[in-house]
């Protein structure tokens, strides 16, 4: 798929909960330098059940994320050995980078396995590769095998991770890796999480992940605490109890990572 020139529409429109789209072996690029798209490649709304497999999107200055996911009902994504390349989201209007993820209902599960995203950034805003928010108690988000090398955004430079109101999970497992990513005026170099309400039915768990030479850098110009956690900065409410085990970061490794502030 090619764009020669400002893109008002979405390339792909998932409208309802009965829709089921299956992507494979696709190639989505800028053909002219300086040209800019104004929405997203995949634009998965309400719900159904959706693969993408094999998308390779390189070199992409966008008003709007690469694939936008917001469900309010019965849903799932599956994102497979795919690529997001030099991904650019421009401007502070639309959150997150090359993926945003909205997830609200129960039965809502997005996996996104064997992917690398490399030199993706989410100007003045969260999540350099992946914003990610879900608002169920079983509702989930998995990361498997896939790479951030590079990402940056004001929080979070490969991954921005809330879990608001009413719960949810979000795990990283089986070998994915944070690597000189970069939060440029607020914290979480590789990884921002927030979780609201801790104590009701919220779970991030790392089983499984390097993060390696990322960094935070404070802010005088952005709303403190900014350049906390180079690696990795959780936020949340509530009270914590230890043995519900829902906050695990076991499989964390984490190497040379820096930060203005602590």
């Amino acid at each position: 798929m090619e764009n020669t020139g400002y893109q008002d529409l979405p390339g792909i429109h998932g409208l309802s909960l009965l829709a089921e789209i299956d992507l494979q072996d696709c190639q989505f690029h800028m053909q002219n330098i300086g040209s800019l798209i104004g929405r997203s490649l995949f634009l998965l709304e309400y719900g159904g059940n959706h693969t993408i497999s094999n998308l390779n999107s390189k070199d992409i200055s966008s008003y709007d994320n690469i694939i936008t996911i917001s469900f309010n009902q019965a849903g799932s994504v599956l994102i497979t050995d795919s690529q997001f390349e030099n991904i650019t989201k421009i401007g502070n209007t639309v959150i997150g980078g090359a993926i945003k993820a909205v997830l609200t209902s129960p039965s809502n599960r997005l996996d996104i396995s064997n992917c690398k995203f490399s030199a993706c950034q989410a100007q003045d805003t969260f999540g350099g590769a992946i914003y990610s928010q879900i608002s169920n108690s079983n509702a989930q988000i998995t990361l498997t095998r896939t790479q951030f090398l590079q990402c940056y955004a004001q929080s979070g430079g490969g991954l921005c991770a809330k879990i608001i109101f009413f719960g949810g999970s979000i795990i990283i497992e089986n070998s994915c890796e944070f690597k000189e990513c970069n939060a440029n005026s607020g914290n979480g170099g590789g990884i921002y999480a927030e979780i609201t309400s801790i104590q009701n039915s919220s779970n991030f768990i790392i089983r499984d992940a390097l993060i390696q030479n990322c960094q935070a850098i404070a802010s005088a110009s952005t709303t403190p605490p900014t350049g906390f956690g180079g690696g990795i900065f959780i936020g949340g409410t509530g009270t914590y109890v230890p043995s519900t085990k829902r906050l695990d970061l076991k499989g964390m490794k984490i190497y040379n990572n820096s930060a203005s502030s602590g």
